[in-house]
Parts: C-alpha cells; sequence; structure tokens
C-alpha cells in the first residue's frame, strides 16, 4: 500500500547522497510531523514544513555521521603510542 511513499524517499534519499548528504530516515516519532508536512505541501501548495523537516534531519544525520567517521578514523591514532 505504501509503495509509492517508499520509491518517493528513495529517490529522495538519491537526490541527498547525490549531493553529498547522508542517507535520510524518517523516524517513526517524526512520523506525524512528515505526514502533516506531506499533506500541507500536497494541498496548500506549501513545501515550507516539509523542506525544513528533511533539512533537519539531513543535517542532525550528517552531524551524527561526522561524529561517527572522526571517532573511527581519529580515535585509533590518539591511542597510538607514536605520538
Amino acid at each position: 500500500m505504501d509503495d509509492n511513499g517508499r520509491i518517493a524517499r528513495f529517490l529522495m534519499n538519491v537526490m541527498l547522497v547525490s549531493g553529498g548528504y547522508s542517507w535520510t530516515v524518517i523516524p517513526v516519532e517524526k512520523r506525524n510531523e512528515y505526514m502533516s508536512a506531506l499533506e500541507k505541501a500536497s494541498v496548500e501548495q506549501n513545501i515550507i514544513d516539509f523542506v525544513q523537516l528533511i533539512a533537519g534531519l539531513a543535517d542532525s544525520n550528517n552531524r551524527c555521521f561526522s561524529v561517527l567517521l572522526g571517532y573511527l578514523f581519529i580515535t585509533p591514532f590518539l591511542n597510538s603510542t607514536t605520538w
């Protein structure tokens, strides 16, 4: 039943990744906000809430990804005896 939504989210993520962002998942806690933003974009032709939601999620994911990468790649050097 949700095939169109899945395909749309997949294509959205393809575009985000091609722009240098990490894969973005809509958390269950944000589902109502997401659906409301989609409805507003569809009915009122107002995409501001949708863009703000996705941009916030993408930014949050990128910050988490950056911290993880920093931890994975820098920590081994900090623990090295060659310093």
